[in-house]
């Protein structure tokens, strides 16, 4: 599972511009973050949660139909009908955070459901990237700089992320 998250990670900006994903180890839990980096797109609760949701359903379908995450968070503030929510999410919610989140066990995300086909994957992986490579404008010593930076600004801000409430 850790690994599907690694591909979505390395891989949704080809598909999906203008947004940061990424994934960082806190202790025993991985943190999986997703948000549209265009500020002048408000408000996106409805890319939010079927993002989240979406990622969510995959992860029962591919691994574990009884997977449960820690906890989600989203950046949008609390709407009206969270029991509901979190009926679908099968988790608690925290809302008015600095992105999207699905924080999830470690130990689970690292145990083996399948055996992986290494060439079908190399396949599905090729794909997006090619479709990427058109599509994007950016050099690409640009776009390694960015991921650097996602990559640096998770790190440093994972312990503050899954503590203060008002992140």
């Amino acid at each position: 599972m850790r690994s599907a998250f690694e591909r979505v990670s390395t891989n949704v900006q080809s598909l999906q511009g203008a947004t940061s994903s990424g994934l960082i180890e806190e202790g025993d839990e991985l943190i999986w973050s997703y948000r549209i980096t265009d500020e002048t797109i408000w408000p996106r609760r409805q890319d939010s949660e079927f993002s989240i949701s979406t990622t969510l359903q995959m992860v029962r379908s591919f691994f574990d139909p009884d997977w449960e995450p820690v906890e989600i968070h989203f950046e949008h503030g609390e709407p009206s009908g969270i029991k509901q929510l979190e009926k679908l999410f099968q988790a608690p919610l925290v809302f008015g955070q600095s992105s999207n989140r699905i924080i999830f066990d470690r130990a689970g995300a690292d145990k083996l459901y399948r055996a992986e086909d290494p060439a079908l994957t190399a396949i599905i992986e090729r794909t997006p990237l090619r479709f990427g490579r058109r599509s994007r404008q950016q050099p690409a010593l640009f776009k390694q700089g960015q991921i650097i930076h996602r990559k640096s600004i998770w790190r440093t801000n994972a312990s503050r992320w899954r503590k203060s409430p008002q992140n």
